[in-house]
């Protein structure tokens, strides 16, 4: 039976399902998608219309598709392209139409108009009287429908924090950690978030929250140990790396940065082994590489650090310093 391929997976590398599963064959709605559906990919001299008309004869009518899959492929657009935290302008037919959304019989829907609302208007207090008399209603739901608003808005905060807006990512982590409190990943995320605009004592009292919420996150240490020496603490952010390895032993970027504030204090043979150890952990780790051929060089070894330099360039190839430091060790032959 003919597979149905990903659309983000393209036609290079095929699809490995063998089974015969196949999506409830529509071939008109499929065309008008833009999918070649089942039917169409073995009989392609077909029409749609004519493959259409066998399904029917078939199998008499097709269900259509349910109108609320519309409503949620429709929402999460309108979710990702017209809504930001804070939108006193948002139009209040807008405004009414998620609202109506908001009662919705499916639960995805249901979730992510309220969202929405709360992404967009949640400080207006109208829609904050809304937003409550429906969270109180929720009854059995409360769980399902909590979880999927908060994870809509954690996507949606993340996306803040990758294109470097750390303002809009706290706000909208804020509002998630609101429908459901002490969440570990989104109180590390907000971390993060603070982090990036400079707010290092709120990054960590988030690191704290998040550890409080669940104690097993070497990422977390690592994390507030970074704050802690952005803030002077190079003592205290060392310790919080070593509380790191206590959780997980296997945690290079622990590893990693007892090494590097080893070796800015000068101390290259102290550094080598938390650098050594965390390329072996992580291969992949090009920072890591580099400040070990560093402590190569403070060793007298400019063959091991050409070594860990090449290791380096093959994970970030666009690093300048790395790459000259390497021709400059080739030119006086250390680099051989």
């Amino acid at each position: 039976m003919p597979y149905l391929q990903e659309p983000e997976v393209g036609h290079a590398i095929r699809y490995a399902r063998s089974d015969h599963t196949i999506p409830i064959p529509r071939p008109v709605a499929d065309e008008q998608e833009g999918v070649t559906s089942a039917c169409r990919q073995c009989h392609m001299d077909e029409t749609p219309d004519q493959l259409e008309a066998q399904v029917h004869a078939w199998y008499g009518s097709v269900k259509p598709p349910s109108a609320a899959l519309g409503q949620f492929a429709g929402l999460v657009q309108f979710f990702g392209d017209s809504l930001a935290p804070k939108m006193p302008r948002l139009s209040g037919e807008n405004v009414r139409r998620l609202e109506q959304l908001a009662h919705s019989e499916d639960v995805d829907v249901r979730a992510l108009a309220l969202a929405g609302l709360h992404l967009a208007r949640g400080e207006d207090p109208a829609v904050r009287r809304f937003l409550a008399r429906e969270l109180e209603g929720l009854d059995s739901l409360d769980d399902a429908i909590r979880k999927r608003w908060s994870v809509a808005l954690g996507f949606v905060a993340d996306g803040y924090r990758q294109r470097g807006q750390p303002a809009q990512a706290i706000a909208t982590y804020r509002k998630a950690l609101e429908i459901r409190p002490n969440v570990a990943p989104v109180q590390l995320n907000l971390g993060l978030a603070y982090a990036d605009d400079g707010n290092f004592a709120a990054a960590i009292e988030s690191y704290r929250q998040s550890l409080a919420a669940d104690p097993a996150q070497p990422l977390a240490h690592v994390n507030w140990g970074i704050a802690l020496e952005a803030l002077g603490d190079t003592a205290g952010g060392v310790a919080e790396f070593r509380r790191a390895i206590a959780v997980d032993p296997n945690e290079p970027l622990a590893y990693f940065n007892i090494g590097v504030v080893a070796l800015a204090r000068g101390f290259g043979r102290e550094a080598m082994e938390p650098l050594a150890r965390a390329v072996a952990l992580d291969g992949s780790l090009a920072p890591a590489h580099f400040a070990l051929a560093q402590t190569y060089l403070l060793a007298g070894d400019p063959r091991a650090a050409a070594r860990e330099l090449r290791l380096g360039l093959d994970f970030d190839p666009d690093n300048a310093a790395a790459r000259q430091l390497l021709e400059q060790l080739q030119r006086v032959g250390g680099g051989q």
